[in-house]
């Protein structure tokens, strides 16, 4: 706030829910007859199909017409039958958010907020990977969106959206699918009806006053750092653990002290006998000395994910740091969130370019290779490409650096597999292309 001054309508909050095509019926009120020992209703099936819904709300009550992500391989636009107005929708075989679907939202989120470097707003968001991608980075870096995460573990304090908005809105959706069974027996509700529901449930739910307040009670807009008392600190001390560099040195025992200083002792001087009596206390008793809550054991440290922390994405220093990381871990390119690589060799190619090459071994095994343009070589009618290749860091990374020998060769037309993007510096020497080069992974050199 102090760095860019946003307003109201700049702070936004976005997550992610689940619509399934089953109701939840323990949140279900049902009257019955009295005495009535089994009380039945028809729902659509034992286990349902979720349908992921993207929302994303501002301070100042509006909202941005959601994200729609269907448990199907190709999307199509029928699927948004009966949606709210303006949502889009797109199609992945788990329902769930991936990088390359987050994307989607943030071109539609720009599209709708109309952001820019020159007027920059802020999205609150949790750290989940697909939120992460070095392309979702740089999206938004470019559009003015200043990416902030939520401490771990305290979405469900700090998030305006799990405060005051979903619960309602899942209420209503519950409601609306009841309807929809009384208003259709025999059938069951299916994808195809998602969007008519979340139609119905959307605007009951998403209400300026609604959002405000949960923007309020987390303390962001009007913004108050005190608005959470101890008692709600209270949980989080059973999992505190005490480092052993934490431990105090214990106090000096007044006995020792008062033996070191009677008469004869070194440096000491006579005193005057102790009075008999009670000690007063010098420290009040609470209820923590009484009866402390029970802690924690210690974690087993077995590597795993990282700890995640608050912090701003779209800052370059942590922007950079991630980027590192991801390709350090060698994620999968849905991860990344990068777009795919056209094959197939360009007459645009020239001199200072990059590609990717292909060499045929004795064993009839594929090679790829990439490298830099260093001349063009015209023989006749036949092209040829001095290119002075690359080296990968490791067989987990899509990091490439140039070797300390040059290594340059003459590669024919045909043997260009793919014309590849400018690269960006990575760590110094090194060299990442911006583009998914996983299909070639097991050939890479």
């Amino acid at each position: 706030m102090k760095r860019y001054k946003f307003a109201a309508a700049d702070i936004h909050n976005l997550d992610e829910t689940g619509c399934k095509t089953v109701k939840e019926m323990a949140k279900v009120k049902v009257i019955a007859p009295k005495q009535e020992r089994q009380v039945g209703r028809v729902t659509s099936a034992e286990r349902g199909t979720l349908v992921t819904l993207l929302c994303c709300v501002n301070a100042c009550g509006n909202s941005i017409p959601p994200l729609f992500v269907f448990p199907r391989v190709n999307f199509k636009k029928h699927m948004l039958r009966g949606a709210p107005p303006g949502s889009v929708g797109v199609a992945h075989p788990s329902g769930w958010m991936t990088g390359e679907n987050f994307v989607v939202f943030l071109h539609h989120f720009i599209k709708n907020v109309r952001c820019s470097k020159d007027h920059p707003v802020l999205i609150i968001m949790d750290n989940h990977d697909s939120h992460t991608t070095i392309n979702a980075l740089n999206v938004a870096k470019e559009n003015g969106i200043v990416l902030l995460t939520f401490p771990p573990h305290c979405s469900h304090k700090l998030q305006p959206l799990d405060r005051s908005v979903f619960g309602p809105f899942k209420h209503y959706y519950t409601q609306a699918a009841n309807a929809y069974m009384n208003n259709h027996p025999g059938s069951t509700i299916n994808i195809h009806a998602i969007a008519e529901l979340v139609g119905k449930a959307y605007p009951i739910a998403f209400t300026p006053r609604n959002i405000t307040a949960g923007f309020k009670v987390s303390g962001i807009v009007p913004f108050d750092s005190n608005i959470f008392n101890d008692e709600e600190f209270a949980p989080s001390s059973v999992t505190d653990h005490e480092d052993a560099g934490d431990v105090q040195p214990a106090a000096p025992d007044d006995r020792d002290d008062a033996s070191d200083l009677r008469p004869g002792s070194s440096g000491g001087r006579p005193t005057a006998p102790a009075e008999v009596g009670p000690t007063p206390s010098t420290s009040a008793v609470t209820i923590d000395a009484v009866s402390p809550l029970p802690k924690a054991p210690p974690r087993k440290t077995t590597g795993g994910r990282k700890k995640g922390k608050t912090q701003i994405l779209t800052d370059t220093p942590v922007k950079q740091a991630i980027e590192a990381d991801i390709f350090k871990r060698g994620s999968k390119t849905e991860d990344l969130g990068l777009p795919k690589l056209t094959l197939g060799h360009s007459e645009r190619l020239k001199k200072d370019d990059f590609a990717l090459v292909r060499f045929q071994t004795e064993k009839n095994r594929e090679i790829h290779y990439t490298g830099e343009v260093q001349e063009i070589i015209i023989v006749e009618d036949d092209v040829e490409y001095e290119i002075m290749f690359m080296r990968r860091s490791s067989k987990r990374s899509y990091i490439f650096n140039f070797p300390i020998i040059d290594d340059v060769s003459d590669i024919e037309a045909k043997d260009i597999v793919a014309v590849l993007p400018e690269p960006v510096e990575q760590g110094g020497r090194y060299l990442r292309f911006q583009v998914d080069l996983s299909p070639f992974n097991k050939s890479l050199a």
